[in-house]
């Protein structure tokens, strides 16, 4: 069924009026046609004539056609182009109201208009505490606390290495630093947050003794609230714009504007981290079936080469590591993990062999296009699941780092550990090193900008049928194939501009996000200046802290700045903590790496408090990673998008319009009040400007076109009156001359009242004197029914006509002189003559 609209009711309504505008009068003429007598007087058959020879009906019933070759070629034109000009206003005047339509757009300047905080109602707004007055803690060192940069914290060392502290241990967090990676935010927007803006969603409250004169303080702390992993949208919660599109998060604390009738939109510019990934396909893969007895168990697991031994290129291979910030490379990091995993994976099962001093590199070859190599089903292989692993080859049954054995002996299929004798004596150490070289950065290098937080592992897809297709299904005794995946992954931070529209009463709900771009920057100086910490220790011990600083920065020994849109954000992402929080309240410098930590370990049973992200436990979410998992590049987004959802069950940010961050534990200066920080009262508003949306009218301008031809006929019509109207005899007075010489009353008067009234006498005038003579239409010609009046009439009207003389005198009876002043001096009397 078509929707209708105004327009378009419009238009039938304006149809309707056409149609109406010609039937009333074609039916009231044959009505008036109906009840009209014969015998009329001349005015009665002139209005008579009007009504009836303006209406259709002299061509439906064929009277007179004004095209007859006896009519004048220009009465002719004049006939034909009334009527096609008068159709096409007519269709110009049901066509042209379609175009119309109410459109609601902002107004083209904008107006300030107060925001206030919004919680968020939804299971994220009541999983989030209140913020704690407690704020921000910073721990060094592993596994023994060392003094963090610029603390002012005593050491003393102990004769056998041992560390203590005298006066405590202070974790608070010096002012001169939050001063450093927060003074960029002076040239930016007010709603762009810094480092010390992110807060854990979720916390703990802890005290020790040696900490802080056993003061409480903060630990992270995560709790799920939510999966918002499968939502490819703008998401909005506590704290947070979460984008499941195409991944990360932007800090804000909501504020939005009082309702307006039709709603506000603005734009702000966000602080965003993001993650991103790169993806290789090793062109291996693990294909099983579900055995046909127990459709719980795989069988039949094996590894099959598809190209990932037998075309393996055997150069090995390199990735730039020159300038991490340029360019972090995360597909040639990937690239070097595969080729590693597949290598060492040849070695272990005998398929090739490594330089051996006597024998260079990959002298032979055991395998060929699809060969399998049957595999342990019990160490790794789900059926049902997505896993992602950051222990290479853990789909291998690999000796321990720590076992001395030449051949792998824990292998629960009969017979494995014969089939794969491990003549070179791999374990499971020399897949750890793939870790340390595809981060390009382990925890002894050190913390500053060039070591970012890489993380690497393998995405074991989601399980399909072995013809490629997906399948919800598990039947017993279906065969199934799985693709193994390089992945190395890294985050960013940068500013967005988020355009926001505003509309309802709903709170929170009523927010919505238009879109999100990168800021735009019209030169080189206008980019963000980012700094991260140089503090001149290893990443085991220091987090590097990140943000945005000022000019005054720059050539600071122990600050490293970078003027570009993004910062790949630094740090060590090969922790063996699984969870995103840490013991420290500082979730800018770890929240990041320990998502990817997460991301990195999806499987059917996940620990630290993580939601399944397997697909086992949710259906939808399985075949959403089924569709992904085909392709390596598809595969990428999975990774990014559980960062995403466990960042954002990690993390809030404080800042927005109104900041709603309470005093952060920063070591004030001598003589500064620790509660000294302003807080926001829930009722607090700020005036911010915004576009108000507004109700207008717009037009389709193609339901134009016959307006525009009308509007070209009639200025063709009003050119050609005007040029006759100045410089030709097109005048009014011509116009009344010929409409009284056409008057049906007038032709009948002047033929059959003879010389009574002059046929150019004012109306007034000819009703007078003949207007009212009765004339019968019921012969073949007009009848006179009233007393013939004959005589001579001169000069009556301007025209200076005459009236033909009656030359039977004897017919005519002389009648008294009419009143004076009723003609002109010049009248002569009158006569009445009287029929033979």
């Amino acid at each position: 069924m078509v929707e209708l609209t105004v327009a378009h009711v419009s238009g039938l309504i304006a149809a309707g009026i056409f149609l109406l505008q010609h039937f009333i009068p074609s039916a009231t003429s044959l009505i008036l046609a109906g009840l009209l007598r014969d015998e009329n007087t001349a005015a009665t058959w002139t209005q008579v004539a009007r009504s009836l020879h303006s209406t259709y009906w002299p061509l439906f019933v064929g009277a007179d056609p004004a095209t007859a070759g006896t009519v004048s070629r220009l009465a002719q034109f004049e006939a034909l182009m009334r009527p096609l000009t008068l159709g096409i206003v007519a269709v110009a005047a049901v066509i042209t109201p379609l175009g119309l339509y109410d459109t609601i757009v902002p107004a083209e300047s904008t107006s300030l208009e107060p925001f206030k905080y919004t919680r968020d109602t939804s299971p994220f707004g009541f999983g989030t505490p209140p913020r704690s007055s407690l704020g921000l803690n910073r721990f060094c060192g592993t596994p023994t606390f060392i003094p963090c940069p610029g603390s002012n914290v005593i050491v003393e060392t102990n004769s056998n290495g041992s560390r203590n502290f005298p006066f405590g241990y202070d974790n608070r967090i010096p002012s001169n630093l939050t001063e450093a990676f927060q003074s960029g935010l002076k040239s930016l927007p007010p709603t762009v947050s810094s480092i010390f803006d992110i807060e854990y969603r979720s916390y703990g409250i802890r005290f020790e003794k040696d900490i802080n004169n056993g003061s409480k303080f903060l630990t992270g702390a995560y709790r799920q609230a939510g999966v918002l992993a499968l939502n490819d949208a703008y998401d909005i919660v506590e704290g947070l714009i979460v984008d499941t599109k195409n991944g990360g998060v932007g800090f804000r604390n909501h504020t939005t504007p009082s309702p307006l009738p039709h709603g506000s939109e603005w734009s702000e510019d966000l602080l965003f981290v993001e993650p991103h990934t790169q993806c290789l396909d090793t062109n291996l893969t693990m294909d099983f079936r579900i055995s046909p007895e127990n459709g719980m168990e795989i069988e039949n697991l094996v590894l099959t080469d598809r190209g990932g031994f037998v075309d393996l290129n055997t150069d090995y291979p390199q990735y730039d590591r020159n300038d991490t910030q340029a360019n972090p490379d995360l597909l040639g990091r990937a690239y070097k993990a595969a080729y590693l995993n597949n290598a060492l994976t040849m070695v272990y099962l005998n398929v090739s062999n490594p330089n051996t001093g006597k024998l260079p590199a990959f002298s032979y070859m055991n395998s060929e296009m699809n060969k399998t190599f049957p595999m342990d089903g019990n160490i790794i292989m789900k059926y049902d699941s997505l896993l992602t692993s950051r222990k290479w080859g853990s789909y291998l049954d690999l000796p321990s780092i720590l076992s001395n054995f030449t051949n792998s002996t824990s292998n629960n299929s009969p017979g494995l550990g014969d089939d794969y004798p491990n003549p070179f004596n791999i374990s499971t150490r020399n897949f750890t090193t793939i870790s340390t070289l595809c981060h390009g950065a382990g925890e002894l290098d050190y913390a500053n900008i060039t070591n970012i937080a890489v993380m690497c592992g393998t995405a074991f897809g989601a399980p399909r049928l072995r013809d490629g297709s997906q399948s919800l299904v598990f039947e017993p005794g279906s065969e199934w194939t799985v693709p193994l995946y390089s992945c190395a992954s890294a985050a960013r931070a940068v500013i967005k501009t988020v355009d926001f529209r505003f509309n309802g009463t709903d709170g929170l709900k009523s927010l919505s996000i238009r879109g999100i771009h990168e800021k735009r920057y019209s030169k080189n100086d206008d980019k963000p200046l980012w700094g991260v910490e140089d503090p001149g220790a290893i990443l085991e011990d220091v987090r590097p802290l990140w943000g945005l600083v000022s000019d005054e920065y720059k050539g600071r020994k122990n600050i490293s700045v970078l003027q570009k849109e993004s910062l790949w954000l630094p740090g060590f992402a090969g922790r063996f903590a699984q969870g995103p929080t840490s013991y420290a309240n500082l979730p800018g410098v770890y929240f990041h790496t320990g998502a990817f930590e997460a991301a990195y370990e999806i499987g059917p049973n996940p620990s630290g408090g993580l939601s399944d992200y397997s697909g086992k436990t949710n259906i939808a979410m399985f075949a959403k990673w089924q569709e992904y998992s085909d392709k390596a590049s598809t595969t990428a987004k999975i990774i990014n998008l559980v960062w995403t959802d466990v960042a954002a069950n990690a993390v809030v940010g404080t800042k927005g319009w109104i900041s709603r961050r309470a005093p952060s534990n920063i070591a004030r200066r001598d003589g500064e009040d620790q509660d000294a920080a302003p807080r926001p009262a829930e009722g607090d508003m700020r005036e911010v400007p915004v576009y108000v949306f507004q109700n207008h009218v717009k037009y389709k301008l193609r339901y134009a076109i016959p307006a525009f031809v009308a509007l070209l006929f009639a200025l063709a019509i009003a050119a050609t009156t005007c040029v006759l109207c100045v410089f030709g005899s097109a005048r009014p007075s011509k116009m009344r001359k010929f409409l009284f010489h056409t008057s049906a009353g007038r032709i009948m008067a002047t033929l059959l009242y003879p010389g009574q009234a002059d046929p150019q006498a004012p109306s007034k005038e000819w009703n007078r004197l003949v207007g009212g003579k009765n004339v019968t239409l019921s012969d073949s010609v007009p009848r006179p029914m009233d007393p013939v009046m004959m005589g001579k009439f001169e000069n009556t009207t301007t025209t200076g006509m005459d009236a033909p003389l009656l030359k039977d005198s004897s017919l005519v009876e002389r009648l008294p002189p009419p009143s004076p002043g009723l003609n002109s001096p010049n009248t002569p009397q009158t006569y009445r003559a009287y029929s033979p």
